[in-house]
Order: structure tokens, then sequence, then C-alpha cells
């Protein structure tokens, strides 16, 4: 097996790429999930949008009718707005009851958390996220598995 093979014993299954990667991905994965099953209605493009103005990007939204929202749907977005990972706005036009949220995804979290901001300062937040899941990984497989396993190498 290369060194950029993951195995997973535990489901006896193989993730090719780096494993240290596997948490921020696996988040962004479960959070993402309501959009892409179409639990909530998904927009084409979930990106951040670009103000030319400020040169800066900030959170995309998406905008659906309140009826589109299946139960799943609901569930997630009640459970995201509990833990606070989610930005919800309601309003009425023609009518009928409307949402606004951000779009799920990893990038328009940490938009939501920090406000709009270059693009290169966002990719710098971006790589300490993954830097921080990186030791947070190690120190998990050094220092931890030995709760679970006689012998760490």
């Amino acid at each position: 097996m290369s060194q950029n093979v993951a195995k997973l014993e535990f489901f006896d299954i193989e993730i090719s790429g780096n494993k240290y990667d596997f948490y921020q991905n696996t988040f962004n994965f479960i959070y993402s999930l309501p959009q892409l099953f179409h639990f909530v209605p998904c927009p084409r493009h979930r990106m951040p949008k670009y103000d030319g103005k400020s040169d800066t990007v900030s959170m995309s939204k998406a905008i659906f009718k309140k009826s589109e929202l299946k139960s799943l749907g609901k569930l997630s977005l009640f459970i995201f707005n509990l833990v606070g990972l989610l930005e919800k706005r309601e309003f009425e036009k023609d009518g009928e009851i409307w949402i606004e949220i951000n779009n799920l995804t990893i990038i328009n979290l940490v938009l939501k958390f920090s406000g709009p901001m270059h693009e290169s300062r966002l990719n710098q937040v971006l790589m300490g996220i993954q830097i921080s899941c990186s030791i947070l990984a190690f120190f998990i497989r050094f220092y931890l598995a030995s709760l679970f396993y006689d012998v760490v190498n």
C-alpha cells in the first residue's frame, strides 16, 4: 500500500489521498449534505460572491420558497441554526414565505463568522483550518491511539 492511501480498518475500505484531510472534508461533506441531496434547494453555484468595489468575497446565499423545503431539510436547517452554523432570514414576497440562507459550504461558513474578506486572506484562513485539522489528526494518532491499541508506532 502506498503512503497516500489511508486504510480504515473498521470499515475495511481505503481512501486515497492525505488521511489527515479527512476531518475537514468529512465536516464539509456533512455540512453540505442537505444541499447536495436537495433536502434544501441548491443553487447552481455555491461559491462566495465577489464584490469588485471592495475587492472582497462574501458569503453566497440560497433563496427559496418555504414550501420547497423538504422535511429533512427543515430538520437540518433547524439543527444548523441551533448550533450557530446558519444565517437564516425569512421574508414574505408575493404572499408567500421565502427563506434566505447561506450556502452550506465550509468556505461560506468561514465568511459567515469572519465577514467579507479579500480572497487571498480567505485562502490563508482556509489553509489555517487545514493545518489545524492535520495537527489534530496527528495528536489523535500519536497520543490518543494508545487508549485503543496496545502498541503505537
